[in-house]
């Protein structure tokens, strides 16, 4: 990536840039409901309203309104650039406030795997569909809280303001991966009325924070088990280790240098690379699943096919990866389920890619796993139980055609289940 720092002139691939070649802020689309709203009439005495999924907790001072208002809070999909989990609305839109509010996010383990608490952000979408980060964000490492204050009700949505990409990458054994910093939010120029604005994370060309050090699980440049990194002020190379650590996740991370607030010295961010012994076939699983009438996705990014045996008519592969379901929480029954597992699981499954080669290319593979989701003292488990199957009670395995031996590539609707319990799969599959 092309990186841009204020006042400096580069010279790159025979392109010059400059400061002044920032590029235009895009917009987005509107969030869309992602869970029931929590209400609550707030007046002059002030009040707080909070979320039930425990990650956002407002707070309006006494003053802030004149009269009785009922105020709501609605859990949207996060589209911001470089956006952690959900989105909220705040309604009515357009209220404003005689004093300022608080806005609190509390971040989980997913939104921490990716950046230090102290490299959040809040950021809101303006009437134009643009995303403008809230400055002056404070902090609670211990509390692992944000805090901000706004003047005013629209589409909030917790952000990452700086990334490592990749944010996630598989290797091989002996094989390295480089890592460069992102800004997905712009240190503010004063002369710049659009400053803050949110841009692509990984085409923004003006990375003004930088490395100061850089790190594997913590290690200082870590080392031969879990693998060695080497860093300048934006970039680093990871060079994994010649066999895959246990476990097979590594973070690679880098403490920044510099950075708005009296936190920037504490920001931290993160690159999960997994090391993998060298399979077949690497590539991509989507299943959109329906499970108690409610719609899921499983996405498997990581997926390698390693050959497991092979015969005159068909080949066998393991099947390994990490999978992640969205979303992470639901209604249902008029209660707010929210996952008490790990949003993402690995798995390893034996003979669970079966390639037809007779008569006609074609392949067969299944994939089961269950995430539980719990409301106060109650649970319920969303088992994903996709094959390519058909028939009553899904007694028949289907194969699905596929071009040739080399493009494993496919989509299949497994419709044998009830209405309920049903589900698509896309999958893409290179082979190495």
């Amino acid at each position: 990536m092309k990186k841009l720092y204020v006042a400096v002139l580069i010279l790159l691939a025979g392109i010059s840039f400059t400061a002044c070649n920032r590029p235009v802020a895009e917009t987005t689309t509107v969030g869309i409901s992602s869970g029931d709203p929590e209400t609550k009439t707030i007046g002059a005495a002030g009040g707080t309203l909070a979320l039930l999924d425990g990650r956002l907790e407002l707070t309006i001072p006494a003053g802030a309104l004149a009269s009785d208002i009922i105020l709501s809070a609605q859990p949207i999909t996060n589209t911001a650039f470089g956006g952690l989990g959900t989105g909220y609305r705040l309604e009515p839109n357009g209220t404003t406030f005689a004093k300022p509010i608080t806005l609190m996010f509390k971040a989980g383990a997913d939104d921490l795997s990716k950046v230090s608490i102290e490299g959040m952000g809040m950021a809101f979408q303006d009437a134009e569909g643009y995303w403008k980060r809230l400055p002056g964000a404070t902090f609670d490492a211990a509390a692992n809280t944000m805090s901000v204050t706004t003047d005013h009700f629209t589409d909030y949505a917790p952000v990452a303001v700086t990334l490592l990409q990749p944010l996630a990458k598989t290797v091989k054994p002996g094989e390295s991966v480089q890592l460069e910093l992102s800004s997905c939010y712009p240190v503010k120029v004063s002369t710049d009325p659009n400053g803050w604005r949110g841009y692509h994370c990984d085409n923004y060309l003006g990375v003004l924070e930088s490395g100061k050090e850089w790190f594997v699980n913590g290690i200082t440049g870590g080392n031969a088990t879990v693998g060695t990194i080497k860093g300048s002020s934006d970039t680093a190379r990871y060079s994994a280790p010649n066999k895959p650590p246990s476990p097979s996740t590594v973070n690679a991370s880098v403490k920044l240098t510099n950075g708005e607030g009296a936190d920037a010295q504490n920001v931290e961010l993160f690159s999960q690379i997994t090391i993998s012994e060298p399979g077949d076939f690497t590539g991509k699983i989507v299943i959109s699943w329906s499970f108690l009438e409610l719609p899921f996705t499983i996405t498997i990014d990581d997926v390698t096919l390693t050959l497991k045996d092979d015969g005159l008519d068909e080949t066998n592969y393991t099947m390994s990866g990490t999978a992640k379901i969205s979303p992470s929480s639901f209604t249902y029954g008029g209660n707010v389920y929210i996952i008490s597992d790990a949003v993402e699981k690995p798995f390893t499954d034996d003979y669970g890619f079966k390639v037809r080669k007779l008569p006609q290319p074609a392949v067969r593979w299944g994939y089961v796993e269950g995430w539980n989701f719990a409301s106060g003292g109650s649970t319920i488990a969303i088992v994903v139980n996709y094959a390519t199957k058909q028939g009553a009670g899904c007694g028949q395995i289907v194969d699905v055609p596929i071009p040739d031996l080399d493009t494993l590539n496919g989509h299949y609707t497994m419709s044998c289940m009830a209405p309920a319990y049903s589900g698509t799969a896309n999958w893409e599959f290179t082979k190495k």
